[in-house]
């Protein structure tokens, strides 16, 4: 019996020892004020993670979180967040697949970077050092604002953006700079000097992911280029060809975000309003565009009969100074982008009543226009809600399509049907008062039944190569509801120990991190929060890219004959649209004659003196890399040529 109890007791200790190591960030008694604050996050994208000194398990970083001293932060692909030190206006912005430590160093707090890229921005009044930065056990010294870039093997390579220490310098937009623009172009500009260069620009939604943009260039003496940008983090290269050396700026990071309007709140659409003594109050929620809006009402949907219009600065609500007459209008909100562009909300239709009648309620869903899919809810239940009135004894609730008439006597302000009937459909509230009589100008919404979507993948591409790193692979398919998509992604078919992610658009930044088969499912949310629709399996491969093979080509065994004019011509059979062909002719004594690129299957070379050669060719791939030589192909060009000699004709004169 004692060994029992003294083998339950180790057994406990152990389990609770274990819980203390291991136990996630969030719940340790020891984040409060036993540790020292040292930063704190004030940007978060995508996935970011934290590992406490002395814990195991890792745990999500929030927007707003504390940062303490020995914790360790890193960043998936296509994920960054940005942190500002205690006391200090300086900020450091950690990028993508990178991990760092903040630790002591002496009496000053040391950022430790085991792999991936930093930058520093150093704020006025922070000094010229933030912190002591320490790779592969080095120090490195730091001036201004600075990116770092940290290799695997522990190198390290700091780039300056105060100082002129780079073929391009005086980069704008500056690093990471937040520009609102409705415009799907930006100006990137360096300093404009005599130069004869060419610049061309890289650009990507990672450093993983940089292409050339083809057909912008401008030359160097002219000190901008307007490039094409998608919404969200951009990153781009300037570069330029000196002689045959490519020569880059540093890389570069913006967060191009597009202004969002006003939302108007009150009145709602289609709402019915009685007019009381006092006019009433238009209300919003403010966009992104700045706190000063203009707001408009008018007769016409057109805004060309106004009524009124008025500016309002550092409010979200404008009270008229009189009541609006009986009839029907329209309101929107405007903020202004630039000083000749304005970005308009929605216009909202609504009604102003000055009778003593009881209004209908006004609607709040299904919202206009509304869709619903059916086969995947066992229910098929569509909520009808609306504003809730005082003074009424109940509601009558009409649901109509041509083929579905439904009218029902409601208490409450909400409820839910059964919808199975694929169709369009129109729905009305009205409500009765406590004296029984009935409510005037019910407002008619619209919705839509369809059966069960099928999700279309939206990727002509199925197989995916890397180099060094892992390919983040960029899944697409369509979009049929405002809700949320699910996606699943497994190496096995049958989804099991599948990853989870939602996303809010069209696409996905996956980030696949071994060789394999992949197969992913995507889903997507109705207004309901209830599955709409799902995609077919998909399947994509993932590997290491081969080096391309020696090209085959066509001809007689080993042997083709030019003309006596010097002229060969020959195919290449297996070639790919991305690969470009070098092919060289040598002579007798094995010197190089001729040696041409191809960019596609024909090879031609011209004006060859007679003699014999040999032909060989190798592919050279999207990577740059160099396959296998070709077999050896003799090439005879004759002395005179194989065709007979033209007969002319006499002149006859008389």
């Amino acid at each position: 019996m004692k060994r029992i109890l003294t083998a339950l007791l180790i057994a406990i200790v152990g389990i609770g020892l274990s819980w203390q190591f291991l136990r996630p960030a969030e719940w340790s008694s020891n984040n409060g004020n036993n540790r020292q604050v040292v930063a704190r996050v004030v940007d978060l994208r995508n996935d970011v993670n934290r590992q406490e000194e002395g814990r195991l398990l890792w745990s999500a970083i929030r927007k707003g979180d504390e940062i303490y001293l020995g914790d360790k932060i890193k960043t998936a692909g296509l994920s960054s967040t940005t942190i500002q030190f205690a006391d200090s206006p300086s900020k450091l912005e950690i990028e993508e697949n990178s991990m760092i430590v903040m630790s002591q160093g002496g009496k000053k707090l040391s950022l430790n970077m085991l792999e991936g890229r930093v930058f520093l921005q150093q704020e006025e009044g922070s000094g010229e050092q933030t912190l002591d930065l320490i790779s592969g056990g080095k120090k490195l010294d730091l001036k201004g604002d600075a990116a770092i870039s940290i290799s695997k093997d522990g190198g390290s390579q700091v780039e300056s953006f105060s100082q002129s220490q780079s073929f391009f310098t005086e980069l704008k937009p500056n690093y990471s700079e937040d520009i609102l623009s409705p415009k799907n172009e930006m100006n990137v500009a360096w300093k404009a000097l005599g130069r004869e260069e060419v610049v061309f620009v890289l650009i990507g939604e990672s450093p993983l992911l940089m292409k050339k943009v083809e057909g912008i260039e401008a030359p160097f003496s002219k000190g901008k280029l307007e490039v094409p940008m998608r919404p969200g983090i951009n990153y781009w290269q300037l570069v330029a060809l000196v002689g045959e050396t490519e020569v880059k700026s540093p890389l570069m990071k913006l967060n191009l975000i597009r202004p969002l309007p006003p939302s108007p709140l009150y009145p709602f659409d289609k709402e019915l309003i009685k007019a009381g003594d006092r006019p009433f109050d238009f209300k919003w929620i403010k966009g992104n565009a700045g706190d000063t809006v203009v707001v408009e009402v008018a007769k016409d949907a057109d805004f060309k009969q106004m009524i009124f219009t008025q500016e309002i600065k550092d409010q979200t609500f404008f009270t008229p100074p009189s009541n609006l007459p009986q009839g029907e209008f329209f309101w929107r909100v405007k903020s202004r982008v630039a000083k000749t562009e304005w970005i308009e909300s929605r216009s909202v239709p609504f009604t102003v009543h000055q009778g003593s009648n009881l209004l209908s309620p006004t609607p709040l869903g299904p919202a206009d226009n509304a869709i619903f899919y059916i086969g995947r809810s066992p229910s098929n239940m569509v909520k009808f809600e609306w504003r809730k009135q005082d003074n009424v004894r109940g509601y009558d609730l009409k649901v109509q399509s041509e083929n579905f008439n439904r009218e029902t006597q409601l208490a409450d302000n909400s409820t839910s049907i059964n919808m199975t009937t694929v169709g369009k459909y129109t729905w009305e509230i009205s409500s009765e008062s406590t004296d029984g009589k009935k409510s005037v100008f019910p407002v008619s919404r619209k919705f839509e039944i369809r059966e069960e979507g099928k999700i279309q993948w939206l990727m002509s591409q199925k197989s995916f190569f890397y180099l060094e790193s892992l390919p983040i692979i960029i899944l697409k398919w369509e979009k049929k509801t405002s809700g949320v998509s699910i996606l699943q992604i497994s190496q096995t078919p049958d989804l099991k120990d599948a990853e989870n992610f939602q996303a809010q658009g069209r696409d996905f930044p996956y980030r696949a991190f071994k060789d394999g088969t992949y197969f992913a499912k995507v889903s997507t949310l109705d207004e309901a929060g209830e599955t709409a629709a799902e995609s077919d399996l998909l399947e994509f491969k993932v590997e290491q890219a081969p080096f391309p093979p020696a090209p085959v080509l066509v001809g007689e065994v080993n042997k083709l004959r030019a003309t006596a004019q010097g002229d060969l011509k020959t195919i290449v059979a297996n070639t790919k649209a991305s690969w470009l062909i070098i092919a060289s002719l040598t002579d007798e004594k094995g010197r190089v004659v001729d040696e041409r690129r191809f960019s596609d299957d024909q090879l031609v070379f011209n004006g060859l003196l007679p003699g014999k050669y040999i032909l060989q060719a190798k592919f050279q791939d999207e990577y740059r890399r160099g396959g296998d030589l070709s077999e050896r192909i003799e090439v005879e060009v004759p002395e005179k040529s194989m065709l007979a000699a033209p007969k002319l004709k006499g002149i006859k004169v008389r």
